[in-house]
């Protein structure tokens, strides 16, 4: 690979420092795989030592990008192994060995081996737990409610005071936000601060002009500014005597302006000397003509409003500046005493969360030097990405290493613009200042992901905006693919239904999502699809639904979008970046949890009753409720309503509850594996729309549970209140992974979730959606200031003193920096093709409203091309339906659209028992294997092994599932496009096998690894475009359920079936039955039977392979609806 003279210069640069600031699609990823192969191949960088990986420490932002790094290190070094002589190919194959166990993680993970490693020598215990978000967030919750208590039961005069002038809850929130960020007031120095209410007054008054100075210049190069300064200057000339009033307040105005843009010294001084000259405005017309008076009139208007609602400060009031001063050091004294209560928490549960690892680690270094001098030389190099997104603490982490004598060299890579996690404590700032150090910091001027018709259109939209002035000077960068020189971007810029009136959000929100919808049908028209890049240059190929993504800046409103994806018959996938508790599936469990708990909360026993897990009609639930003493004690009686039509169900229902009441000791994991067990809810949901990404939700809520009581034993009571707490505080928990993102479907994600990814076709809709409302806040926090509590006035009402305006000011324009910066991220996901969805009248501080204004978008029509330097965009104003599906769209390879149409349906009641079985246990019923009434139970879904161990019985036959078992999940996880195979050890040790049974089955899978990769079977996964893994799915055979998972499914052509043990005569029929099963559930749920199936023998290395006809199919249906009629199976109706 050949690379620029930047590139080549970040991948070899030597120095201390060294900085590079890697644009959009510049392949930094590559840099840093390339960095440290080059430190490890160059013996000359390392003073005297050997290279080695050990001594080389990589920080990444998250644990994919750490994972995709030694991935793409042992492709790398595996390349250079192929180029050496035998001692060198021995070297570098070492390297390719050491690369799992290399330091290479987050800072999280990085801070955390360090605190474990010098435990003992600081007091910690070595076997401390990392708490998850969620249940850092209970102990906060407990800690301030139980230190609260304490402090207003022994009428502790701070706690008082504030409570009654916060009140109680309001407290409460703001203790919050203070353990969320604690590490800011754990030092001496800032605690002498807070000693006395006039000490905290004198430093507010002091760093209050500063600070408002500081303000005023981030207003440098926005384009508010801009706007205002040419509204003024475009009058210059107009007036015929200098000397006339108003034009001097113009002037004046203007030259203020202007300095604003470039960020002048002594603005403040400046704001107040113009507003104070020109109180009122002159009203002599003599030397003006009409219009220009007029014009002129206006826009000093409006640049007077804003200088004095942006740009002035409130006066500052002695009382209230006092009150707030008290208050805020009450406040303090509280929060320090909620915070030693955190930490003694911490230590008594022997736990730290996420963001204990890293202060843990900063103070260990800050203050013990000879661990530091000991940890910094185990280091020679550390090299850290995605810096713009560090926050001062592990900016230190670094500096305290770095700085040793004999510690790392450090280099670190990221963009300024591309910074935004500014929620999370990002400050962009840092990683300027480090670029400001390094005197040759290093940039990456080349895309390399986007086509140049896409790019260039971003380059000189935000070069023209400035939207990104508050962060940097935008300077384009180039883009290297070769051009399609065809319109590769479009803007959506409908007007109201009704010209002149406002229509309300909803209305366009679902407007917009018809639009969307229409384009992704046209788009995939095999008519006359969107044509993409091919592999080869200059080839091309039309667009598939798998290419296109939707992102979304929050999403409250995906619904809106999904709901016109399921009526235009487009498949798609959504990856929600939180609200896992308020899926309606989380919903529906907890409240049965919470019934077990509490048999008379009547609220939680609706909520059950009328759920997918024992569905009953409003109808019927009415008629419970009006029984005497209401619906808990109709329900738990025996008593049924006349007249009452789902008796089997309501009888089914309290026999279930019965059994679930009597486990409720069983721990909450068991608990709920019970509850899947029981109820079939499995299988209810994977018949619905997005049922895969249903159950692996209730498969993590599983997961969520066994960690809950991993440390200790728990309650279902403590089990219950903790995810009810999780829930009402909106904890950001995102919904289940799925193993495989390439479904052939459009996808819907946040913009943070898409953060380091790319698509061939990016949607950004709502972009005439403002920022979200200004916070409610009654606590305010910035690193000169302190913290500053809102204080009432002297009618009651909470107002803010100075230093908290000043505050919010500044919070309200690094909010808008980063919302120029998100949508930068957005734009260039973007390979191939970008939308823009607007609006003719978008809100106000829209992006939208920046895209209109700087290309005139207003008035443009219908199909109107904008040109610029090697782009064009196109206008759309027209909303149209989606076109009817064709024949031979994708939609029919994807999914049929009758069961599209049944998913979108509610869920119908279950009249008795569900029959639901395994196609393990269809398959015995075919072959007329013995089977009694446990049969009809439900099963795990998980997969069963079908060899010869179903005729060994005891722990021997464990022993060999297990085995199988081992099997089928390292095929799941293996790599095999970049051939990396799992973890052994980590497989052996989920599986918890005894010792001998570890060294045996790790021999079993080497070998079955070894004799895959020798096989043409290996080859076809590796150059496969789709692969999905251990799907499942539910079959309906007249009304019973059959569920099984499929191991594999390549490009929807072949499916794949991993079997352990030798081949047997009698099995084959059996296996070849199973896998034309397999093949009838992927045609009720795509439309289209796979061509082929294969079983893959692992033991021996060889492979059957099955053609697949409709006729087959349907033969093997035939035969398992009459098993399945033979053994009188319940059905549903």
């Amino acid at each position: 690979m050949r690379f620029t003279s930047e590139q080549q210069d970040a991948i070899t640069a030597m120095r201390p420092l060294v900085c590079v600031s890697a644009g959009a699609g510049s392949g930094k990823t590559t840099i840093l795989v390339e960095r440290i192969a080059h430190l490890l191949g160059a013996p000359a960088l390392w003073k005297g030592e050997e290279p080695q990986l050990e001594r080389i420490a990589a920080i990444t932002f998250t644990d994919k990008a750490a994972a995709e790094m030694k991935a793409r290190l042992r492709r790398k070094f595996r390349e250079r192994s192929l180029q050496h002589d035998p001692a060198g190919m021995r070297f570098w194959r070492e390297m390719e060995r050491q690369v799992e166990t290399a330091r290479i993680s987050t800072i999280h993970s990085f801070c955390a081996s360090l605190l474990r490693e010098y435990a003992l020598h600081v007091g910690m215990d070595p076997d401390w737990s990392a708490l998850t978000d969620a249940e850092s967030a209970c102990m906060t919750e407990q800690v301030i409610e139980e230190t609260l208590h304490h402090l207003l039961e022994y009428e502790d005069p701070a706690a008082s005071d504030l409570a009654v002038t916060l009140g109680f809850q309001g407290l409460k929130r703001a203790l919050t936000d203070v353990l969320a960020e604690r590490w800011k007031f754990r030092y001496a120095d800032i605690e002498r601060l807070y000693d006395t209410p006039e000490t905290l007054r004198a430093h507010w008054e002091r760093h209050a002009p500063p600070l408002h100075e500081q303000y005023l210049r981030m207003f440098q190069g926005a384009r508010m500014i801009r706007n205002h300064f040419h509204a003024l200057e475009q009058y210059e000339g107009c007036c015929s005597d200098p000397s006339d009033k108003r034009e001097q307040q113009r002037a004046a105005y203007a030259a203020l302006f202007r300095d604003l843009y470039n960020g002048a010294d002594g603005l403040a001084e400046q704001v107040a000397r113009v507003l104070d000259e020109f109180k009122r405005m002159a009203h002599s017309k003599k030397a003006w003509d009409e219009e220009s008076f007029q014009g002129v009139g206006k826009a000093i208007k409006e640049a007077r409003a804003f200088l004095q609602s942006e740009c002035v400060m409130p006066e500052r009031d002695p009382d209230l500046e006092l009150r707030a001063a008290r208050l805020t050091c009450e406040f303090f004294r509280v929060g320090r005493a909620v915070a030693d209560a955190y930490a003694a928490a911490r230590l008594a549960a022997a736990a730290i969360d996420f963001d204990d690892m890293i202060t843990e680690t900063q103070q260990l270094l800050r203050e013990n030097e000879a661990l530091r001098v000991h940890a910094a030389r185990q280091f020679r190099f550390l090299l850290i990405d995605e810096f713009q997104d560090t926050d001062a603490r592990q900016l230190e982490v670094a500096h305290l290493l770095a700085g040793v004598d004999g510690g790392p060299d450090l280099f670190i890579v990221g963009d300024a613009k591309q910074s935004i996690y500014l929620f999370r404590g990002a400050e962009v700032s840092l990683f300027r200042r480090e670029l400001e150090r390094d005197k040759k910091f290093i940039t990456l001027p080349v895309n390399y992901r986007s086509l140049p018709d896409v790019f260039f259109f971003v380059n000189d939209f935000f070069s023209k905006s400035e939207l990104l002035s508050a962060v940097e000077r935008y300077k384009p960068m180039e883009a290297s693919r070769p051009a399609m020189n065809a319109p590769r971007v479009e803007l959506f810029v409908p007007g109201e239904n009704t010209p002149g009136k406002r229509e309300l959000v909803e209305v366009t929100n679902v407007r917009e999502a018809k639009f969307i919808a229409g384009r992704i049908r046209e788009m995939c028209d095999p008519a006359a699809p969107l044509l993409l890049p091919g592999n080869e240059p200059g080839d091309v190929r039309p667009a598939v639904y798998a290419d296109i993504v939707l992102l979304f800046r929050r999403g409250g409103n995906m619904h809106v979008y999904e709901s016109a994806l399921r009526e235009a018959r487009i498949p798609y996938n959504r990856i929600a970046g939180e609200g896992f508790f308020q899926r309606r599936e989380i919903e529906d469990m907890i409240a049965l949890l919470k019934l077990i708990q509490d048999p008379w909360d009547e609220e939680m026993l609706l909520t059950a009753l009328r759920s997918p897990l024992v569905p009953l009609s409003d109808e019927s639930l009415m008629r419970l409720a009006m029984l005497p003493g209401g619906l808990a004690a109709a329900f738990h009686s025996d008593v049924v309503p006349e007249p009452f039509g789902e008796t089997e169900m309501l009888e089914y229902a309290r026999a279930l509850f019965k059994r679930l009441y009597a486990a409720r000791e069983m721990p909450p994991g068991m608990l709920l594996r019970r509850i899947l067990d029981e109820t079939h809810f499995e299988a209810v949901l994977l018949s619905r729309h997005l049922g895969v990404q249903h159950v692996s939700n209730l498969r993590k809520l599983v997961q969520i549970a066994d960690g809950f009581s991993q440390s200790r034993p728990v309650t279902l009571a403590e089990f219950t209140h903790y995810l009810g707490d999780m829930s009402v505080r909106e904890i950001r928990e995102g919904e289940a992974a799925l193993q495989s993102k390439k479904m052939g479907a459009v996808t819907l994600m946040t913009i943070h979730k898409s953060k380091g990814l790319e698509f061939p076709v990016v949607f950004l809709p709502e972009m005439w959606v403002a920022g979200g409302a200004a916070k409610r806040e009654i606590l305010y926090h910035h690193d000169a200031l302190g913290i500053v509590v809102k204080t009432p006035d002297d009618a009651g009402k909470l107002e803010r003193n100075v230093a908290a305006e000043i505050i919010t000011r500044l919070h309200k324009q690094q909010d808008a920096a980063e919302a120029a910066r998100i949508l930068y991220v957005a734009m260039t996901r973007a390979r191939d093709y970008l939308v823009l969805c607007g609006h003719a009248r978008p809100q106000k501080g829209s992006w939208a409203e920046t895209v209109n204004e700087t290309y005139g978008l207003e008035n443009r029509t219908h199909g109107d091309i904008l040109t610029g330097d090697q782009w064009r965009a196109v206008i759309k104003r027209d909303v149209r339906e989606a076109p009817p599906a064709s024949e031979n769209t994708e939609v029919a390879e994807e999914f049929d659209i009758e069961t599209i149409r049944k998913n979108m349906q509610p869920v119908e009641s279950l009249h008795g028992e569900v029959g639901a079985i395994s196609v393990s246990r269809l398959l015995a019923l075919m072959a007329a294997a013995p089977l009694d009434d446990a049969d009809i139970e439900p099963e795990s879904p998980e997969k069963e092994s079908e060899t010869e161990e179903a005729t060994i019985i005891g722990p021997e036959r464990e022993t060999v599932m297990a085995r199988g078992t081992l099997a089928h999940r390292m095929f799941e996880l293996w790599n095999f496009k970049q051939d990396v195979l799992p973890d052994l050890d980590g497989l052996l040790n989920e599986a918890g096998l005894g010792l001998a049974q570890r060294e045996k089955n790790k021999k079993d899978l080497e070998g079955m690894a070894a004799r895959f990769r020798g096989s043409s079977v290996m080859a076809r996964f590796a150059r496969a475009e789709s692969v999905l893994r251990e799907t499942p799915f539910v079959l309906n055979l007249d009304g019973v359920l059959v569920y099984g998972v499929i191991d594999a499914l390549i490009d929807d052509a072949l499916i794949v079936d991993y079997k352990t043990g030798r081949r047997s005569p009698e099995l084959e029929r059996h296996y070849e039955d199973q896998l034309l099963l397999y093949a009838a559930a992927l045609r009720a749920i795509k439309g289209k039977a796979p061509g082929q199936a294969m079983l893959w023998y692992a033991d021996l290395g060889e492979a059957r392979r099955i053609e697949i006809t409709n006729d087959s199919i349907d033969a093997v249906l035939a035969r398992a609806r009459a098993a399945v009629e033979g053994a009188q199976l319940p059905t549903r109706t």
